[in-house]
């Protein structure tokens, strides 16, 4: 049996690294330039710091801005070249207690632990025995943190992808597609979709890195994500995992882990099975399923929320 695991920041973020687009913003904004457009991009974020929680996204939108491919280029280049040189510094830097491994590979063999009664019945049953276990990790972030602390098992039954490249090699940095840049001239331009569509920059690349992730995904009985905030730039990873859901010949699930407000008290049950809909509605809202495909399919996702799943071991 498989299991795929999609990972995003929030796993690097729950290791202590400061890789969220806030601390980003931090070094940016102080990285000199004698750039008109490049400085006012900087004020734009600066100003309206609340608006910039998915950088990619908002990119987007800003791309208004700008009369020409030569003006969004110049901005874009800093702000890639800046980022890259931001998250480098982090993974060279990190300090990761891998003595670990053995822990991390229970936690990713059982994901059910943290669900309720009929769920983990549910979940034992579609993996099997967790020792014939394939583990598929499909990770979204730029470092190497997997690597480090899962390294040593690779290769036994376990494989690690980066979705949108790794530091030191190729980093992808974009959005999903071309609806979601707010200039129609840039729109048009070849050119700006091999610099900012993630999934045409894969493909012209050569990389084959999302239909082995999608394979991956179709072949497994348990889907898990975690560090996700399922963003627009990323939706067609969401479209898939709806539709792998709905369509499979052998039912498959799908576990969101999430991390979120605590909740106390005698009613805190009730609030938990309150938020779960909630984040298995925001999930499928992100999908392109209608209102009765998206309610068989709700059946056959569960929310894992506020766990000790991944907790960080560092020295």
């Amino acid at each position: 049996m498989n299991i795929t695991y999609l990972i995003g920041n929030g796993f690097d973020i729950n290791l202590g690294l400061k890789t969220s687009y806030h601390d980003f913003y931090e070094y940016y904004k102080e990285q000199p330039s004698n750039s008109e457009k490049i400085t006012k991009f900087k004020n734009e974020i600066a100003d309206n710091i609340a608006l910039w929680s998915d950088l990619e996204e908002k990119f987007g939108e800003y791309c208004k801005n700008f009369k020409t491919f030569d003006e969004f280029d110049e901005v874009f280049a800093d702000l890639y070249e800046k980022l890259e040189t931001y998250i480098k510094e982090i993974d060279d830097n990190l300090i990761i207690d891998d003595t670990h491994s053995d822990m991390y590979l229970d936690y990713l063999r059982h994901p059910e632990t943290f669900l309720l009664p009929e769920e983990i019945g549910k979940i034992r049953q579609a993996l099997g025995s967790v020792e014939q276990l394939f583990i598929n990790i499909h990770t979204f972030n730029y470092t190497s943190c997997l690597k480090h602390i899962l390294g040593s098992l690779e290769n036994t039954r376990i494989t690690i992808k980066h979705i949108h490249g790794i530091i030191n090699n190729t980093v992808i940095f974009g959005l999903n597609d071309l609806t979601q840049v707010d200039n129609e001239a840039l729109r048009l331009d070849d050119d700006f979709a091999n610099h900012l569509i993630k999934p045409t920059v894969n493909k012209e690349m050569k990389r084959g890195v999302n239909v082995k992730c999608i394979n991956d995904l179709r072949q497994s009985s348990v889907i898990c994500t975690f560090g996700l905030s399922f963003g627009n730039t990323d939706k067609m990873w969401w479209e898939s995992i709806g539709n792998l859901l709905l369509n499979s010949t052998v039912t498959q699930y799908l576990i969101i882990f999430e991390k979120g407000e605590i909740f106390e008290g005698s009613t805190s049950k009730f609030k938990y099975l309150s938020k779960s809909k909630k984040i298995k509605d925001k999930f499928l809202s992100k999908t392109k399923l209608n209102y009765s495909q998206k309610a068989r399919v709700k059946e056959q996702i569960f929310v894992a929320y506020n766990t000790g799943m991944f907790k960080p071991k560092q020295k």
